[in-house]
């Protein structure tokens, strides 16, 4: 195992690419607003739709890598929840007394659901912070096979089954894997596994041909049904079907097979580190980049330039917002 004290900037580029795929997913449907659902829109959209699903499980292969591989303690639970938990209540406080809710039902709402829809992640990454010392002692005494056996029966498997229920019309049981890892401690096992396996030129190529096909398949899997029926409805959309989970794995594998001995960068890991901050802003920042009105005539110019202008511009801005909150004492413990 290499340093502690090393920074691998593999993962940060993971990081940094799952961050713009959020972005990409939460922005990418303005293409629709001035060209409508039409052939060019959809594939475009096809394009970068099969992409941005890439984002979640990036971010939790990634995190259960470096907190498995720092042996991360009980002890250490509260100080990452926190870490979460008070960007999380803050922002959406914000944002409720701004839309004018009733302040009193606040704490009620925010139990319920997300206040700002992206926040989902983190209401998630409770769980994960709970259980991530508990996966650590589970995984340590693994062999490489028992990494593979868990992917498979817990990731894989389950991941076929959207599949299987919309080509063959039925429904599937969801008690058959009730009682499994969920998908979401799954990835972070295969985050562990996949900075664990040999770097080979083999495995390069399967991962090449795996992330290919896999794109591919989720373009089709929305342009087709479009072409037939002239309606756009994206069935898969979701981060743990196989066609997602064979996407992020592959780029996972990748990114370190190209990456990991690449340690000169000075501007990769600094723009690593504000991608917390970026998540947090980025939801808010589309939609008043977007209305902003030299952006509604770039719109009305180019759609397809403009979002991922739009895609860009949030990224950039969210990036800046962070830089300059991580210099106020207080508030960088948090971002």
């Amino acid at each position: 195992m290499k340093s502690e004290k090393k920074r691998y900037i593999w993962l940060d580029i993971l990081k940094i690419i799952a961050c713009f795929c959020v972005i990409i997913n939460h922005a990418g449907g303005y293409i629709f607003e001035y060209s409508g659902h039409n052939k060019c829109t959809v594939l475009f959209y096809s394009f970068f739709f099969s992409i941005c699903k890439i984002g979640v499980p990036i971010f939790l292969m990634t995190t259960g890598y470096l907190l498995i591989k720092k042996d991360y303690k009980y002890k250490d639970v509260c100080k990452s929840i926190i870490r979460i938990l008070i960007p999380l209540l803050v922002l959406s406080f914000v944002t409720y007394y701004i839309q004018g809710a009733n302040l009193k039902k606040f704490i009620f709402d925010f139990l319920e659901s997300p206040i700002i829809i992206p926040y989902w992640y983190l209401y998630m990454m409770i769980g994960v912070y709970l259980l991530i010392p508990l996966i650590s002692k589970m995984i340590k005494k693994f062999e490489l096979y028992d990494y593979k056996y868990l992917i498979i029966v817990c990731l894989i498997i389950p991941g076929f089954i959207p599949i299987i229920e919309k080509i063959m019309n039925i429904t599937i049981s969801k008690y058959f894997t009730l009682g499994l890892l969920s998908t979401t401690i799954s990835y972070i096992v295969a985050g562990v596994y996949l900075g664990k396996v040999s770097l080979n030129k083999k495995n390069k190529n399967i991962a090449i041909f795996s992330f290919i096909i896999s794109i591919i398949v989720y373009i089709m899997s929305l342009y087709i049904p479009f072409i037939i029926s002239g309606k756009f409805s994206i069935t898969f959309d979701s981060w743990n079907n196989i066609i997602a989970i064979l996407t992020s794995l592959s780029l996972f594998y990748l990114i370190r097979y190209y990456f990991e001995d690449k340690n000169k960068s000075k501007i990769i890991p600094k723009i690593s580190k504000l991608t917390f901050g970026i998540y947090l802003f980025h939801y808010i920042l589309i939609y008043k980049i977007y209305n902003i009105s030299i952006m509604q005539s770039v719109f009305k110019f180019n759609p397809y330039f403009s979002v991922i202008l739009l895609e860009i511009l949030c990224f950039i801005i969210s990036g800046i917002i962070t830089y300059i909150l991580q210099k106020v004492p207080i508030i960088k413990r948090f971002l």
